[in-house]
């Protein structure tokens, strides 16, 4: 696709489900796993740490990513210091940047922010990459509020 076709999103994609089908990336690590990322920012991706290495000195130099529902190829790299990863706390994350799309340029990819909250018993719709033969799944979820993984003072 040229960067004409790839300025547009198709009418398909517009709608709630459409645009965060366009914000979420199928990740390919070097390591053969799949996992998913997200659009949080212009050029910047959240996925968790896990699915792009096992800790932050094994971490690949490029990632592959695709965006299924645009059918757009990227390639990412990690965000130096973002890597944290602790089983204590059950923080795991990591921030990815877009550095080359494959072909043409395109517009830049935007996040779907729908609100800045979220309150215990909302209703949540997701949409993934969670493994290899799946090129998108959908799941509902139910926000019971935070958990707590560690139980040293001040862990959240």
């Amino acid at each position: 696709m040229g960067a004409a076709a790839d300025s547009v999103i198709p009418a398909e994609l517009t709608g709630w489900e459409g645009l965060l089908k366009a914000a979420t990336l199928r990740l390919e690590p070097p390591s053969g796993d799949v996992g998913t990322g997200f659009v949080i920012a212009n050029g910047l991706v959240a996925t968790c740490a896990h699915v792009v290495a096992k800790n932050e000195r094994a971490l690949p130099k490029r990632i592959r990513g695709k965006v299924v529902a645009l059918k757009r190829e990227l390639v990412l790299e990690p965000v130096a210091g973002s890597y944290v990863r602790d089983r204590d706390t059950g923080l795991d994350l990591v921030l990815l940047r877009i550095v080359e799309p494959s072909g043409s340029p395109a517009p830049p990819l935007q996040p779907v922010l729908t609100s800045n909250k979220v309150e215990i018993g909302d209703d949540l719709w997701t949409y993934g990459h969670p493994v290899r033969g799946f090129l998108g799944q959908t799941a509902t979820l139910r926000y019971q509020g935070t958990d707590r993984g560690s139980d040293r003072p001040g862990a959240p």
